[in-house]
């Protein structure tokens, strides 16, 4: 059959129920001309759903096809399926990757290309729809309330960030009234940045923990570098200070755990409860709308079907 005539399919993996690495990586090379995305949470591979991707599925595999593998999708897109419900990195994500996969011409790109132009568009009307006025729905807006609770003059407090990944970038502009001090081990990401920042040079960590007034770390827990960092910071006293850790929970912090006006990743989630009765409501809206786009979608000869479409993937740059 040919893959246009096929069902959408995706390859599940949550991080949360690990699979061995050398597992997936063996098992992945079936899908090389696939959508791929990694997320801090998941990774998913997006095809032409075939009998094929079913035979000796590895563990912890997940396998979903057509309307259910559109839903999952569109879910996944409207940060539905994150940790932070709601959150608006994911969508990013996603477009970027969508557009380094759309660069290569893979066989799969003519199917997919209809799937993920018809994918933005509902993501942005039910995000729209549903997901309006959440708060701090974002890594950058959650981060910035906790900042906001100790700073007096954000003009005059310097923010340290160290990385310069996606987590990072996609904080940034959430910062923006700060004067930011942007570190990373090499030039690598940096230029990716369009918030305005001060590169601090690699010699310069130590004068950013010493002298910022916040600082936010993107990286993972490094013990041969945590223990400078965390006698760096405390040289310091200043009851103000404040500084999150995204690379670790607090389970894991270690040494950092010990630190004043110190928050993990999972502390950073928590902020959500006083939004919760909220977001619950919206999110349960939310979902169900996205079932019932996967249903539309799946109707054959409906107008809403992806294979009508009279655009082809060369076309997608004109959706971003």
């Amino acid at each position: 059959m040919h893959p246009v005539n096929l069902p959408l399919g995706i390859i599940h993996f949550s991080k949360h129920r690990t699979a061995p690495c050398v597992e997936r990586l063996n098992w992945s090379t079936r899908l090389n001309d696939a959508f791929f995305l990694e997320t801090c949470q998941r990774l998913l591979w997006v095809f032409p759903a075939s009998p094929v991707f079913s035979e000796n599925l590895p563990l912890h595999a997940e396998l979903l096809t057509g309307p259910h593998a559109y839903a999952f999708l569109l879910r996944t897109a409207c940060g539905l399926e994150s940790k932070i419900s709601g959150e608006t990195e994911i969508f990013g994500q996603l477009k970027i990757a969508w557009q380094e996969y759309s660069k290569k011409k893979h066989s799969f790109q003519i199917f997919l290309s209809s799937w993920f132009q018809r994918l933005f568009e509902d993501t942005k009307e039910i995000r729209a729809r549903c997901l309006q006025n959440l708060g701090s729905n974002s890594y950058g807006g959650l981060i910035r309330k906790l900042i906001r609770t100790r700073s007096i003059n954000p003009s005059l407090e310097p923010v340290l960030v160290v990385g310069a990944g996606q987590v990072a970038q996609s904080i940034l502009p959430w910062l923006a009234e700060h004067e930011i001090w942007l570190w990373n081990r090499g030039p690598r990401g940096l230029t990716d940045v369009k918030t305005p920042f001060r590169r601090l040079q690699r010699q310069e960590e130590s004068y950013g923990f010493k002298n910022a007034a916040h600082a936010v770390i993107c990286i993972p827990i490094d013990p041969e570098g945590d223990s400078r960092r965390i006698r760096l910071w405390t040289e310091r006293a200043s009851a103000g200070r404040t500084l999150i850790h995204l690379g670790t929970e607090r389970s894991h912090g270690g040494a950092w755990n010990g630190l004043k006006n110190f928050y993990a990743l999972d502390e950073v989630y928590a902020l959500q409860t006083n939004q919760e009765s909220l977001r619950a409501n919206q999110m349960m809206l939310a979902k169900k709308a996205c079932e019932e786009k996967a249903f539309l979608r799946s109707l054959p000869g409906a107008r809403s079907s992806p294979f009508e479409l009279a655009h082809g993937w060369e076309d997608l740059p004109a959706f971003f």
